[in-house]
């Protein structure tokens, strides 16, 4: 479910599912109650969507629905067999568009204020949705990231070895782990959203989904080792990861 305000879809979702005899298994979404401020002038759908082909205004899910409008060149082997190719890097990426409207876009700011600007969502002939601001240049103040200084030289520290058949334990904890499922985290690849939600909490673990049919969701950054994210297409999981 997405929020609607003024009849106008925002980026702020929901999300449930439920297990047998209806019962809520998991829900997502954000508590936050937009607060209304300055409307702001829209700059038209041409010049959004010059600013589509441009790329520099894609948001993650633009790009992550990108991903699956790539038609690559069919190669076939010794047998005869065609199969669909990627194409080489630096190759176009072409994207049928058959639909814009208007939408309202999620912008953080570097005091990390979150605004909802207006903005466009161009829709595509396989279920892809890209999303641009509709707001004029003048009224965008892009900050340039600040480069990341080079680490310093750090003296190799001398490593014990650990003896046959013992098992050494790390203090770390964000230490690499895995869902204690069989097949770990690969395992959820295939399966229905509401079946790897269910797997996730029985392994006393939590989920949520980050990317569903090609749309990214802003999620938080904070890093948490017992948390798998979900990417869905068609209520079928494509990826997982941990963190």
């Amino acid at each position: 479910a997405y929020l609607l305000l003024d009849g106008v879809r925002t980026p702020l979702v929901w999300g449930a599912s439920f297990g047998g005899d209806g019962e809520l298994l998991y829900a997502n979404g954000t508590l936050a109650t937009p607060e209304r401020v300055a409307d702001y002038p829209r700059i038209g759908s041409q010049a959004a969507f010059e600013r589509l082909q441009n790329g520099g205004y894609w948001w993650g899910g633009a790009l992550g629905a990108a991903a699956e409008t790539v038609r690559g060149a069919a190669t076939s082997d010794d047998s005869g067999i065609v199969s669909p190719g990627m194409p080489e890097p630096g190759s176009p990426i072409e994207v049928v568009i058959t639909g814009v409207e208007e939408e309202l876009w999620m912008l953080w700011d570097i005091d990390g204020t979150v605004w909802l600007v207006p903005g466009y969502a161009f829709t595509s002939d396989d279920g892809g949705r890209f999303s641009v601001p509709a707001i004029p240049d003048d009224l965008l103040d892009i900050q340039e990231p600040t480069p990341m200084p080079e680490p310093l030289p750090v003296d190799p520290m001398p490593v014990d070895s650990v003896p046959a058949g013992d098992t050494p334990v790390t203090d770390d904890p964000g230490a690499p782990a895995d869902l204690p499922i069989e097949g770990g985290i690969n395992a959820l690849v295939g399966m229905t959203e509401q079946d790897a939600t269910t797997a996730i909490e029985l392994a006393g673990w939590t989920s949520r989904v980050v990317a569903r049919d090609g749309e990214q969701f802003a999620v938080t950054m904070d890093l948490r080792m017992d948390r798998v994210n979900l990417e869905i297409v068609d209520g079928v999981v494509t990826a997982a990861s941990i963190g």
